[in-house]
């Protein structure tokens, strides 16, 4: 009797574990084609309307501090986009509550740190902040020199059907960020 009780607590407790092994080692599959917008908050002038394709598999990680996303992004009228990138690791963001967020670099290679990059194969193009599997996602575009402003530097935002709507959401992620919509 006792052994049968021992096969029977061993049993209960492995199951969450081997639950957690199979749902965090199975790659999410991402096949998403969707509208974006592109505006600059400080000119009411700049709206470019895109589309953005994101395939991809996308891990689940309880034992590290970030998710992974492997596959593309591709943004229409950005020819940089149109390769893969290697590995986005999405870190739990600390000033934007329920958003993940992480440099988002073309080339063959993913690296935490930008001074490491191989800028002759790879190339940094921004910051991305999603909720979600991709659900809630904007892209803020850096400058050739790396620089980048919410002000000054153009954000895309997946979904966003009107300027006012891509900058109220861009402000629901920044919200320290002072900005009067109604006079830009």
């Amino acid at each position: 009797m006792n052994k049968r009780k021992f096969r029977i607590l061993a049993i209960v407790a492995s199951t969450p574990i081997i639950f957690f092994i199979v749902v965090f080692n199975v790659p999410i599959p991402i096949n998403i084609d969707t509208y974006a917008l592109e505006v600059v908050i400080g000119d009411s002038s700049h709206m470019v309307e895109r589309t953005v394709t994101i395939r991809g598999q996308y891990r689940l990680n309880i034992l590290v501090r970030y998710h992974e996303f492997r596959g593309e992004i591709i943004i229409s009228g950005k020819d940089e986009t149109n390769r893969e990138i290697g590995s986005l690791h999405l870190y739990k963001s600390r000033h934007h509550i329920g958003f993940r967020d992480g440099v988002l670099i073309y080339g063959p290679l993913q690296v935490p740190d930008i001074s490491y990059i191989d800028r002759t194969r790879s190339r940094v193009f921004g910051t991305i902040y999603v909720r979600g599997l991709f659900r809630d996602t904007m892209i803020l575009h850096w400058r050739e020199d790396y620089s980048n402003s919410l002000i000054g530097s153009p954000v895309i935002v997946l979904g966003a059907t009107s300027r006012d709507e891509a900058v109220e959401r861009i402000l629901s992620v920044h919200p320290n960020l002072h900005y009067d919509t109604t006079n830009p």
